[in-house]
């Protein structure tokens, strides 16, 4: 009989234990999850390399869809940081204009690939310019 709990015990103590395993697994595996779905915007792949493979495919007015669609999500987030950072803090907004200026640099070099395309990277050039829009 004792042998009987005994080994009952030991089943609980490893089923506990797979059971925590577990929970952090799934809990990773969101993790991976709003990743993915960030770089998803109207259920089409919209990230820099689907755009590169537009490129290769021959479509650039795909390709300039795509990477207008990064720019703006890009945006959009980084205004989010700007908004948690404390929308009236000077740094926040000196912060915003300089990563905005690493977000053109990088999509006009992305834009050069596809010729005679371009974004207008004046809308957003200050803080103020998009949270009227975003508010």
């Amino acid at each position: 009989m004792e042998d009987m709990l005994t080994f009952t015990g030991w089943i609980v103590i490893i089923f506990g234990i797979l059971q925590i395993i577990l929970f952090f697994k799934v809990w990773i595996m969101t993790d991976d999850v709003s990743r993915i779905k960030k770089n998803l915007i109207d259920g089409t792949d919209a990230s820099l390399e689907a755009a590169k493979k537009e490129i290769i495919l021959g479509h650039p007015d795909k390709a300039f869809e795509i990477y207008n669609k990064c720019f703006i999500n890009d945006i959009v987030i980084l205004h989010k940081e700007t908004r948690t950072a404390g929308i009236n803090s000077e740094p926040a907004k000196d912060a915003y204009e300089a990563k905005y200026q690493e977000k053109c640099q990088l999509y006009k070099k992305e834009l050069s690939k596809l010729g005679n395309y371009s974004i207008d990277f004046s809308r957003f050039d200050n803080f103020d310019k998009i949270d009227k829009i975003m508010s």
